[in-house]
């Protein structure tokens, strides 16, 4: 079954001209169809099963599910947070004339990690 124009419209004022996924305003220019239970993981091609989204959002949410998606956005979250102390903790390191932790200095990496780098380098 496909979506129509009519349905389309329907949705969009239903949303209210808001993305399904960040809330951001939908612009002529932005907006993307997005099937909220990917239909290559078994979802329906219905409106029930559609929400309209920025296409950056989109992209992001690729094929995961919502639950997926949900998880992948709180991981982002919870790294952002990690790096922002990490970052912290280096300057107060800094204006103390002290080197990090040992936990915090870096390790060697091994072959896997290196061929893993060589093969993202070359575009691969």
């Amino acid at each position: 079954m496909t979506v129509s124009r009519q349905q389309l419209e329907e949705l969009l004022k239903r949303q209210r001209k808001q993305c399904g996924l960040t809330g951001r305003k939908l612009q002529p220019s932005n907006v993307s169809l997005d099937h909220i239970w990917p239909l290559s993981r078994g979802g329906s091609a219905t409106i029930e099963n559609c929400q309209l989204v920025v296409r950056e959002a989109n992209a992001a949410k690729g094929s995961l599910t919502p639950d997926e998606f949900l998880e992948l956005c709180r991981e982002v979250l919870a790294e952002d947070r990690r790096k922002r102390r990490r970052k912290t903790r280096a300057k107060t390191y800094r204006r103390r004339g002290a080197g990090p932790p040992a936990r915090m200095r870096s390790e060697p990496l091994g072959r896997a990690w290196a061929a893993a780098l060589a093969r993202l380098a070359s575009g691969g």
